[in-house]
This record gives structure tokens, sequence and C-alpha cells, in this order.
């Protein structure tokens, strides 16, 4: 799958002095170097079968426990208050919401309608392909001469596919929502909305969605998950945070998980 680590912000566009800085005024940063490349199947397996959608917490065998906004804003050091993460035109599909869909991949990521709209049939929805957008904003360094995009519409790309590598990942693991990318049309106003908050409802739905018998995957930030799992456990017991000191301490790293039997993904 995808990994958010092989798009080459050096070579995506000439000017990658101001991109990075407009990447970093987002705050968004810090997605790109706390996701796992494997993850541990068995672990967050285990997990999913003691969650229990009714108090969106796990059952353990000593009492309740969730993931937390604090959670979220120490393990991933994004922010988790801030404006709604919601865009309802885009919500479902109708005529009128493929057409707005169209019309905001021309405008906001600098392509012109007609391939916008052979973007939007391709993939029958309000979605576009992953690949697409490497291939069209990150090409491969041995790739031919190429006429490049404004830097803000690069600058979009890039990060409406980190967000699909992150927070927003989905089942088939090679579409991402043009939804999200409606939010990126002032990219002064993206550290200003709760990503951290949004993304962790939006884990708590497919948690709860992965708990009945017929579903046999389970998306979002799974990175999130497992994170706080070595966060709070250790050998099966759970790990006091009294020494906790300050806003983003950690007693120990819950990106340098023990050597485990894993699996890939995004």
């Amino acid at each position: 799958m995808a990994r958010i680590q092989e798009w080459d912000l050096q070579s995506c566009h000439p000017d990658t002095e101001t991109l990075q800085r407009i990447i970093h005024r987002t705050e968004l940063t810090p997605l790109i170097y706390c996701s796992y490349w494997k993850g541990n199947k068995e672990l967050i397996s285990t997990f999913v079968e003691r969650w229990q959608p009714e108090t969106n917490t796990f059952h353990m065998s000593f009492g309740e426990m969730s993931i937390t906004l604090e959670d979220v804003s120490m393990l991933l050091k994004i922010l988790v208050t801030g404006k709604v993460v919601a865009v309802d035109s885009l919500s479902r599909y109708t005529e009128d919401s493929r057409k707005e869909a169209i019309e905001l991949v021309s405008k906001l990521l600098g392509v012109t309608i007609e391939e916008a709209e052979e973007e939007v049939n391709i993939m029958n929805g309000l979605t576009v392909r992953k690949a697409w957008l490497k291939t069209r904003w990150a090409p491969n360094r041995k790739s031919k001469p190429r006429n490049y995009s404004p830097v803000q519409c690069t600058t979009r790309a890039f990060i409406l596919y980190l967000l699909s590598c992150t927070l927003f990942t989905d089942k088939s693991g090679s579409r991402v929502s043009i939804a999200l990318l409606k939010l990126l049309e002032n990219l002064d106003d993206v550290a200003k909305y709760a990503w951290g908050a949004t993304a962790l409802a939006y884990l708590y739905r497919h948690l709860a969605a992965a708990t009945r018998y017929e579903v046999s995957q389970i998306v979002g930030y799974l990175t999130l998950l497992e994170g706080w799992i070595y966060e709070h456990f250790k050998l099966g017991f759970v790990v006091s945070n009294a020494k906790f000191r300050g806003r983003y301490s950690r007693r120990r790293s819950p990106l340098s998980p023990p050597d485990c039997k894993t699996v890939s993904r995004c």
C-alpha cells in the first residue's frame, strides 16, 4: 500500500522552501513521521474484540478504558480543538455534488475541468485515486520534465494524500474523499481545524463497525490505536502515567513498539 514517506517533497516542486513552509503552517507535519510502516495485526484484532460500541470503551478484565482526546494530542501532536471538520454538500453522491466535486478538483489542484471530470468518472463517486495524486504531483525523479502546478496546488495534493494515508484511511486503501479537499481551499485555515478530534470520532465509528460478525476489516488511523496500546500496556499490565511531566512528554515513545509479527498497511 502507498506510504506517505514515498512522496518526495524535494522533487515534487521547484520552490521546495515555500512548499515546506506552507506544509509546516498546517501543523499536520507530525503525521508524516509518526506512522508505523508495519502494524501488529494480532494486537489490533485482540483489542477490537474488546470494543463496546454502546460505551465507546474497551472492556478489560479490570474495567473499561478508551482513547481520549488527550491521548490523541500527546501521541500525534495535532490539534484536537478548533473548527468542525465537516462538508455537508459533499456527504452523499448526487449530480449536484458530482459537479461541485469536479469544480473543486479543477480549481484547488490546478487541473483542467476535463482532467478532473475524467478522474471523478473513473472513481464513480466523490473520490480521487491516491495513485493519481502521487503520479500527477510527485512523479519519480527519473520522469520526464513537466509543467509544475502552482505551489499551493501541490501543497493541497500532498496534504490530501497525507490525510488519506493517516487519519482517514478507508478499506480500499487507494482513494481519498474530495470532501477533504474542500477543507484545504484556504491553506491558512487548515491549522484551525480539530483534525485530532475528527480522527478519533472516525476511529470510534469504525471500531464499532468492526465488532459486527459480518465485518472482517477495520479502517481508521490504526497507528493511533496501536500507539495508545503501547503507551498504556506492557506485557498485559496497565502502565501508570504518574510520571507525566508536561504537555507532550511521555514515559517512553509509543512509536517504538517491541518486536512483533507485522502486517503492511498505509
